[in-house]
C-alpha cells in the first residue's frame, strides 16, 4: 500500500456497499477500490449502524 490514505468519495461508498450486497468480500471490494480492507469494513459498519437508528426512528 502507499504511504498517504486514500479516502473514499460519496460515489465510491455507495459502490462498496452495492458490492457487499452483491456478495463480494470485504477483500475484494478493497482490491477493486485501491483501498484497505479495514476501510471497507469501517464503511460497512458504519452503515450498519445508520440502518439500525433509522429502523429505531420509524418505531
Amino acid at each position: 500500500m502507499s504511504g498517504k490514505r486514500k479516502f473514499l468519495t460519496s460515489e465510491e461508498r455507495v459502490k462498496c456497499l452495492k458490492l457487499f450486497e452483491s456478495g463480494k468480500s470485504s477483500r475484494v471490494i478493497a482490491s477493486e477500490l485501491c483501498v484497505g480492507r479495514t476501510q471497507v469494513q469501517s464503511v460497512l459498519k458504519r452503515e450498519q449502524k445508520l440502518w439500525r437508528s433509522m429502523n429505531r426512528m420509524q418505531m
